[in-house]
Formats: C-alpha cells, structure tokens, sequence
C-alpha cells in the first residue's frame, strides 16, 4: 500500500512541477505586457490633459477629466492586464505550498518505509 501512496505523490510532485513551470513562463509575459500597457496608459493620458488645456479646458480639473474620458479603454486594459499578473502570482504561490506539501508528504513516507 506504501508504494502506491509513495508513487501517487511522486505523480502529483511532478504535475505540480509543471504547472509551476507553466505559470512561471506566464507571468514573464503577463508582467512585460502590464508594464507596456502602463506606460502606454499615462503617456495617452498626459497628452489628452495637453490637448484638453491647449484646446481651453477651463481648468486642470477639467483637463483630468477630458483625459479620463480619453483614455478609458486604455486604464481598463492596464487593470485588466496588472489583474493577470495578480492573479498569476497569486497561482504561483497556491502551487508553491502544494509543491511544498507534497515534497513533506514524500519525505515522511520516505522516512516510514
């Protein structure tokens, strides 16, 4: 019965080992893409606030908010990109903690037989 158990948790170490592999070649691209998407997002809104004192926003209040109208799908993407990357790392670490879980479960059935 102890082989059984011993080869059911070395399966799921090495599944878990993928899966931290796979998210880890994720969140590289996930965190560039977040970045790009940032950058993207405050230069489009700081030349919409230009725009909008050059074409006579009454006052820089007024200039913010033409530049949130603007710009609103640009923020959304940013949101919804830095979320990805939120969640990813909030993945990795859950896969982490099963890996290490697993990896003590190994060792304590090791160590029994």
């Amino acid at each position: 019965m102890e082989v059984l158990v011993q080869a059911q948790v070395e399966q799921a170490i090495s599944k878990e080992a993928k899966r931290l592999r796979e998210l880890v070649e994720e969140l590289g691209p996930a965190t560039t893409n977040a970045a790009n998407l940032d950058a993207d997002y405050k230069v489009a809104s700081a030349q919409a606030r230009i725009t909008a004192r050059v074409n006579g926003a009454s006052s820089d209040k007024r200039a913010e908010d033409i530049a949130m109208v603007q710009t609103e799908e640009q923020r959304r993407a940013c949101l919804l990109a830095e979320a990805n990357v939120s969640t990813l790392r909030e993945a990795l670490r859950a896969s982490q903690a099963r890996m290490s879980a697993f990896q003590s479960l190994l060792s304590s059935i090791v160590r029994v037989t």
